[in-house]
């Protein structure tokens, strides 16, 4: 074999197939960091008040089709469910307590939910502005839930001491199962 005229000849080959691999090295690592970087595909769970300390907390981090679980206790707070698509689920037979007070008066549900996919199961939601030792929570809490343009599904949920109503349902559907 005789060698090549130009030296030339030997290093273009060389030298492509180098940038070629550079190039494919480049686009892997791109396609590696975008897959990483992607939230995930599939549903998850949040744990209250193990991976969050409240139900809202929960509920702003949480992606479409979690489930997000509460431990047994009172949680004394108003839930704002805006845009989303979850599962809350207390602990079991229904010992998880959702109480909000009003210190105004003001007719605020203690779950207000608009444009979600929501189902609610083993929860006692809980009205009243005042507390006795000897009766419990008391008082004028004027509505419960309140859904507006969503799917709401309840399952054994009870809710206790509303002056008004205990579930709205505006523009939405509701599925209803050992709910009193």
């Amino acid at each position: 074999m005789k060698p090549p005229d130009n030296p030339r000849d030997i290093t273009i080959p060389l030298t492509q197939n180098l940038f070629r691999e550079a190039v494919m090295r480049k686009i892997q690592w791109i396609l590696l960091s975008f897959y990483l970087s992607m939230p995930a595909a599939y549903p998850g769970t949040i744990r209250v008040p193990g991976d969050q300390p409240t139900i809202q907390a929960a509920i702003d981090s949480s992606a479409p089709g979690d489930t997000i679980r509460i431990d047994g206790g009172y949680f004394h707070e108003r839930l704002v469910i805006r845009d989303k698509q979850l599962t809350i689920i207390g602990h079991e037979s229904s010992s998880s307590f959702i109480h909000f007070a009003y210190e105004d008066y003001a007719p605020v549900p203690v779950i207000d939910i608009k444009n979600s996919e929501v189902a609610l199961i083993d929860l006692q939601v809980v009205g009243g502005d005042r507390f006795d030792e000897e009766f419990g929570w008391y008082g004028s809490t004027r509505i419960g839930i309140n859904s507006i343009e969503s799917k709401l599904h309840l399952e054994n949920i009870r809710m206790l001491r509303f002056f008004n109503a205990q579930v709205c349902i505006y523009k939405g559907s509701v599925y209803a199962k050992n709910v009193a």
